[in-house]
């Protein structure tokens, strides 16, 4: 005996392989977006003021390797690496040594021999431009120590003495 289907009537639901893998697709978004949603402004200072210390370190290697001047630009809401061009210097426009923007709440403070040094927002690029810290291909560079701070409290200490030893302090909020 032959079964005959309704012309009328007509298939309902999701079958099995549909559902899961919509439920795949939901388990790997929210994977991926929890763990950025649910970054602590300490682990948001504490990832920009590390990029900050291998940026330098990298530099001071790029340094040596190349036997070139490079030099460290740093304002209160972004820093940028330099290269000397004859009398002047000019800031990388790309790569890993391109100019890095702080986000919002974050501020850098610069200290050279423990004396506050101030940041005045100025055009990098321009002739008048030269860096607040020296890195040469000796290995040497200028010791300082910047502090990565948020407006609203808690801060990261970055100090690197003449040959580039790195310490790093962090100050909790109180």
């Amino acid at each position: 005996m032959i079964k005959r289907r309704c012309p009328h009537s007509k298939k309902a639901g999701f079958t099995l392989l549909e559902i899961m893998i919509v439920v795949v697709i939901v388990g790997l978004l929210s994977a991926a977006v929890v763990p950025m949603v649910s970054k602590s402004s300490d682990d948001i200072l504490k990832e920009q003021a590390d990029r900050f210390a291998a940026l330098v370190k990298l530099s001071q290697d790029e340094s040596i390797l190349q036997s070139r001047q490079l030099g460290l630009r740093i304002k209160e809401s972004s820093y940028a690496f330099l290269q000397q061009d004859g009398e002047n210097w000019i800031p990388f426009e790309e790569g890993l040594f391109r100019e890095r923007q702080l986000s919002g709440n974050t501020k850098i403070s610069l200290f050279l021999d423990d004396i506050d040094v101030s940041l005045v927002e100025g055009v990098v690029g321009t002739e008048k431009t030269k860096p607040q810290i020296f890195i040469l291909s000796s290995g040497e560079m200028t010791p300082f120590k910047a502090t990565f701070a948020f407006r609203s409290g808690g801060s990261i200490t970055i100090s690197f003495d003449a040959i580039g030893n790195v310490k790093k302090e962090v100050q909790q909020r109180e």
